[in-house]
C-alpha cells in the first residue's frame, strides 16, 4: 500500500556475550543497533521508521510499572504513526523477551483497538512433544520467494548474532543453525493470537 512499517526494537541486544571484553554491554548494544539500521536499509526501510525502546536484553518487562510504561510508549507510537496492525512474536516463543513482546503487543492492540498478528521464531524449534495452550491455530503464510535474496542479506547484517564475530566469550550465545534454517523457507507465517 506504499506505507512503510514502523519497526520497534524492544531490547538492546546487549546480553548475549556477558564475558566479552572486546564487546562490553554498551558496545554490544551500539553494535546491535547499527546492525538493525543496516539491515533495515538493505530492506529499503528509512531509518526514521525504526524506534529503539532500549529495554535491557533478557529483562523486557512482563508486568508492573515497567510493562505499563512500555505499553504507553507503544500506544503513543501506534497513534503517532497511524498503525493499523501490530506484528509481535508468537506468545509461545520460548524466549523471555519474545514472551514480553507478545504481551506488550497484545495489550497495545487492546488499548488502541487495532489488530494483532503473531510470528513464530523460536517456536519453530519446539519439540513435537511440547504442548502449547492453543485450541486451534489460525493464520496464513505469505510467499516471499522473490524476496529471499534480500531477506538473507538483511539477516547477514546481524553478524554479531551468528557469524563468530565475538570470539572472546566462550559462554556467549549465537543463533543456532537450526533456527537460521527456519528463515530459509519461502514462507513467512502469521498467526492470529
Amino acid at each position: 500500500m506504499g506505507r512503510p512499517p514502523l519497526v520497534v526494537i524492544l531490547t538492546d541486544g546487549s546480553g548475549s556475550h556477558p564475558g566479552s571484553q572486546q564487546f562490553p554491554r554498551s558496545k554490544l548494544a551500539a553494535l546491535r543497533a547499527a546492525e538493525v539500521i543496516h539491515a533495515a536499509g538493505i530492506l529499503g526501510l528509512p531509518v526514521d521508521r525504526l524506534m529503539f525502546l532500549h529495554e535491557r536484553d533478557t529483562h523486557a518487562p512482563h508486568s508492573g510499572p515497567a510493562f505499563d510504561s512500555v505499553v504507553r510508549r507503544m500506544t503513543a507510537l501506534v497513534q503517532a504513526f497511524g498503525c493499523s496492525v501490530i506484528l509481535a512474536p508468537w506468545r509461545h516463543d520460548p524466549h523471555c523477551d519474545h514472551e514480553a513482546a507478545a504481551m506488550i503487543g497484545r495489550e497495545t492492540a487492546r488499548i488502541t483497538g487495532i489488530r494483532q498478528l503473531a510470528y513464530p521464531i523460536w517456536g519453530w524449534l519446539l519439540p513435537k512433544v511440547v504442548a502449547v495452550e492453543e485450541a486451534t491455530v489460525r493464520g496464513w503464510r505469505l510467499d516471499v520467494t522473490s524476496h529471499l535474496p534480500i531477506k538473507w542479506r538483511a539477516i547477514a547484517a546481524h553478524s554479531s548474532q551468528h557469524s563468530g564475530l565475538i570470539v572472546d566469550d566462550p559462554t556467549g550465545f549465537e543463533l543456532p543453525d537450526a533456527l537460521l534454517s527456519t528463515f530459509r523457507t519461502r514462507w513467512e507465517t502469521f498467526l492470529l493470537p
